[in-house]
């Protein structure tokens, strides 16, 4: 495809870094002190109700959550390509972003250890670095070697667990295509009944949680519709994006300073706990039910 010659560096220098971020804090402080914000988004408003308007709060921060994931993979993959033309890039690229979030999930990530050729337009020296660095620093961090080593290693386990997350995607989207989810009460029962007919049951948690259909071709050629339930995990939500948020403010801002000699601040990983960042809450699954046509 012909490239126009558009100032496409001018995505870097434009880029709402904190967009996304903006969005989730807003959300999440709404839905922590609702019984104070009730006044100002229930402003015209006629027969709201409590319940439903955290149940869109929720559901706006669980998917929002998605569409930081696939942004920065879309960015991350379009740097591949040339840097300066990042802009063009996603805006019309043909490759399958899915495809490679997929491979990413399945370990496939020698991509991210590739030596980049770079260019120090002060030193008017060259120099290499692993893709990883260049993307999200763009020069060799000024880290002690092993909180180095641990700010690199917690990215890759950062970017694998939001791949494995973004590959089901048949939640997603149900919520970009006619809001096709539902709310629902997402818990466990068991019952039974004793030699004297008497019925016993024990309920677990129910959560705050949605539904929606999906469509899956077995092997055989049948086609089997599933009607899954699943519960929102809001607090993993939010700081998984949160974190996700932070890695798209460093593609930036690293090329901002690349191309534009600004002084930028880039966020470090090396102090976070993966495991307690990504950890669900035990109450909380996913219930499906099939059936095959």
């Amino acid at each position: 495809m012909l490239i126009p010659p558009f100032n496409y560096k001018e995505f870097f220098e434009k880029y709402q870094c904190e967009y996304w971020a903006y969005k989730l804090v807003s959300l999440k402080n709404i839905l922590d002190n609702f019984e104070g914000a009730k006044p100002l988004i229930y402003n015209n408003i006629e027969n709201a109700d409590d319940d439903d308007c955290k149940l869109m709060l929720k559901a706006e921060i669980h998917f929002t959550y998605y569409q930081v994931v696939e942004t920065l993979f879309e960015i991350m993959f379009g740097l591949q390509n040339s840097p300066e033309l990042l802009w063009f890039h996603i805006s019309f690229s043909k490759f399958s972003t899915y495809e490679k979030i997929r491979k990413i999930a399945n370990g496939e990530i020698g991509f991210l250890s590739e030596k980049v050729l770079v260019h120090n337009e002060k030193t008017k020296e060259n120099f290499s670095l692993d893709f990883i660095e260049y993307i999200f620093y763009g020069q060799d961090i000024d880290l002690p070697a092993a909180e180095k080593k641990s700010n690199f290693n917690n990215i890759r386990l950062f970017l694998d667990i939001f791949a494995k997350d973004f590959t089901d995607r048949g939640e997603y989207n149900a919520y970009k295509h006619s809001l096709r989810i539902l709310p629902c009460k997402t818990g466990v029962t068991f019952s039974y009944t004793d030699e004297k007919n008497k019925t016993h049951s024990l309920d677990l948690k129910g959560n705050d949680g949605f539904q929606y259909l999906e469509q899956h071709k077995l092997k055989n050629g049948d086609l089997t519709i599933k009607k899954v339930m699943k519960s929102y995990d809001t607090e993993r939500d939010f700081k998984m994006a949160i974190v996700c948020c932070q890695l798209i403010s460093n593609l930036i801002k690293t090329k901002k300073a690349m191309f534009f000699g600004t002084q930028e601040t880039v966020y470090m990983f090396h102090k976070y706990d993966v495991y307690e960042e990504s950890k669900q809450d035990f109450n909380i699954g996913t219930v499906a039910q099939s059936i095959e046509f």
